[in-house]
């Protein structure tokens, strides 16, 4: 028995939102900022807390313009149906016949075996009478604009809407709720079926001075594996129970040692038999672990405080003892008999962490929650949900427990990898190749708003200088700096093609930085631009749907900037003819005869100085005929010489070396999005 799934409809960004869980565990990914927090509050809120009201600001935008809408034009009079709800959560439960139907007996709608789910709705909602008594005090207090209603609205709408619970029939053919409910159903009865607890983000972990977060956590998780019949005799109460002889004996004393209050106690005998008293130690176990006891660690042979400890270890431990806390409390609850669903929502675990100490964690925790899963004779089922920015987390869990969450305006979507794949149709090999990608390289992408796919090592080592050299430009200060923007760079070679569904399903603005590379005839060798009648590059033709005709290269050199913008997000940057007036007319073949032909007189005067990237017999001294084969001749290795490129720009002369103009137009474009 697990939730499938949880729709959402609503509240804050989760206008109509819908989430497919996994039976153990779902990490959810996303950038910053597009309410992955929104999952756990609802979520939190609705199964745990038992609050029965929400605030006004927590209804979706678009919901509070169309409820105020609708109070505006309402006549009770008419026969138009009454429409408002409100926020709804429901939770897709499936179920077996394995399965104790215990609990889940009461939320059955029908007794059709095959129909093995049940769906639990829980409905802030404005019934029609309350909204017809809205509709009165917005009139009587003439209430004519969105932003009045909202200020009355944020401080009575809980006068106006009302929490239920219930269970509502599901139609198993065509996979849709009706309109069907069951009783209404108090939470403590739905605790029973879905036990919640989260891990939040703003959980504390410090390492002040006389700050021992840990060893309070130490004292939570010993309450938890107490029983409520008595102390459990283990080491700890045998050594409190000798304790509290030895110090009773300490207070008090014998005939031939006397105690501490001994003295005391002689004296006020002397008042009488009804003052003669005794002190005896009654340590308690709780008490004990708050205020006496430090967690310590071991370093190089010495035990240290756990305030001596980085914020990103006592994160990493702090999160293990709530784990096994909450992992205890799902095993004992006030019924004595666990739920049959327990879910664990952990937030943002990277917290203060290093990437090593993240790798740790999402490899282990899988393994960690599965060796608790029977305790005690009790067996338990724990769903587990992640929420993370950690690019270092997601290479590292399995691929098949990704959720992807995309903000699209102010709503937020979810979307799962079997969706990715969909999108990859019978090209198993590219998407088996993109998933290989992410997981071993660019994760990061998950939580990016824009990306440039590369070639190689010149174009990687120069383009965050090029970058630079575009937010330098005086006439184009309006937009935010390239450099201070969330861009990721990807090295993809000439397979950027492949990554085009994937940069569709993340909702990625993307540059593709590609050599148009002219070949004499279809599949032939390379040769320079001037020559070329095909092209041999993949990601080009593939793009840009080109025909395989003899006018393909001449399609290309004409084609238009819009021509090369793919799906609105996509756009392709190869070289184009040029002209200077020193150098005359020439069309690159690649990013090297491009950069040389665009900084000729850079290179001529430090040509001397890039010792490892030109070769020594090179000859600046006379333009090239074709820059194609004078690249080829010039450049020794391609990094170095980028390197050096970098080190000498405006060292000599002043001189400092220019973007080639595709790239130019295509970081400009990317910029201004």
């Amino acid at each position: 028995m697990y939730i499938d799934k949880v729709k959402v409809k609503n509240f804050r960004l989760l206008k109509d939102f819908e989430l497919n869980l996994r039976e153990q565990t779902s990490l959810l990914v996303g950038k910053n900022n597009c309410g992955k927090t929104s999952i756990l509050t609802i979520m939190e809120k609705l199964l745990k807390s038992g609050d029965k009201h929400f605030e006004w600001h927590d209804f979706n935008i678009l919901f509070q313009k169309y409820f105020f809408d609708k109070i505006l034009n309402y006549c009770p009079d008419t026969s138009e149906e009454f429409v408002p709800e409100g926020i709804i959560m429901q939770l897709y439960i499936t179920y077996t016949v394995n399965d104790n139907f215990y609990n889940i007996q009461k939320y059955m709608m029908d007794l059709d075996p095959e129909n093995n789910i049940i769906v639990l709705e829980f409905s802030y909602s404005c019934k029609e009478n309350q909204f017809k008594h809205l509709k009165e005090v917005t009139e009587s207090m003439k209430i004519k604009t969105f932003k009045e209603f909202s200020k009355y609205m944020t401080k009575y709408s809980s006068k106006y809407f009302d929490l239920k619970r219930y269970s509502r029939g599901f139609d198993f053919v065509s996979k849709e709720t009706t309109k069907e409910t069951s009783n209404y159903i108090d939470l403590s009865e739905i605790k029973k079926l879905v036990n919640f607890r989260s891990i939040k983000a703003n959980r504390e972990a410090s390492n002040k001075v006389n700050d021992n977060s840990l060893s309070t956590l130490s004292q939570r998780y010993h309450d938890i594996n107490t029983t409520e019949e008595g102390p459990v005799i283990t080491a700890l109460q045998n050594a409190i129970e000798n304790a509290d002889k030895e110090l009773s004996m300490a207070y008090n004393g014998s005939e031939d040692n006397p105690g501490i209050f001994t003295e005391v106690f002689e004296s006020i005998k002397q008042f009488g038999d009804e003052t003669d008293i005794t002190v005896q130690s009654t340590i308690s176990d709780v008490d004990l672990l708050r205020n006496n006891t430090t967690l310590y660690y071991k370093n190089e042979g010495f035990h240290l405080p756990e305030n001596y400890n980085g914020l990103g270890y006592l994160n990493l431990i702090g999160m293990i003892f709530e784990i096994e806390t909450i992992i205890s409390e799902f095993h004992r609850l006030e019924e004595k008999s666990p739920s049959d669903i327990n879910i664990l929502f952990i937030e943002e675990p990277e917290a203060h962490t290093h990437p090593q100490l993240q790798y740790i964690f999402i490899k282990n925790i899988k393994t960690l929650i599965k060796e608790r899963l029977e305790k005690n004779s009790n067996r338990i089922y724990i769903q587990t949900i992640i929420t993370t920015h950690s690019s270092h987390i997601v290479s590292e869990c399995d691929f098949d427990d990704l959720r992807y969450l995309i903000r699209d305006n102010n709503t937020l979507n979810s979307k799962k990898s079997q969706d990715l794949k969909n999108m990859y149709q019978n090209d198993y090999q590219a998407f088996k190749f993109v998933k290989q990608y992410l997981n071993l390289n660019q994760s990061e992408l998950f939580f990016t708003d824009k990306a440039i796919f590369i070639e190689g090592d010149t174009e990687r080592i120069l383009l965050p200088a090029m970058m630079l050299k575009i937010d330098s430009l005086e006439d184009d200060q309006d937009s935010m700096p390239l450099l201070s923007q969330n861009i990721s760079i990807v090295e993809a070679g000439a397979y950027s093609h492949i990554f085009k569904p994937l940069m569709i399903f993340l909702g990625i603005k993307c540059l593709i930085i590609t050599d148009i590379d002219g070949v004499e005839s279809k599949g032939g060798k390379a040769c320079s631009s001037k020559d070329a009648k095909f092209t041999s590059n993949s990601s080009i033709k593939s793009l840009l749907d080109l025909p395989d005709c003899e006018s393909q290269f001449k399609r290309l050199t004409k084609m238009r900037t819009e021509d090369k913008i793919i799906n609105n997000n996509i756009r392709l940057a190869f070289q184009t003819p040029l002209e200077k007036d020193s150098l005359g007319e020439y069309h690159p073949r690649t990013f090297e005869d491009s950069f040389i032909y665009e900084n000729f007189e850079f290179l001529k005067v430090n040509a001397r100085n890039l010792i490892n990237g030109l070769k020594k017999s090179v000859n600046f001294s006379v333009v090239p005929p074709d820059f194609y084969e004078f690249s080829k001749d010039s450049i020794a290795k391609k990094s170095s010489f980028a390197i050096e490129v970098l080190f000498y720009d405006g060292l000599t002369d002043n001189k400092e070396w220019n973007v080639p103009d595709y790239i130019e137009e295509g970081l400009k474009w990317l910029k201004n999005l």
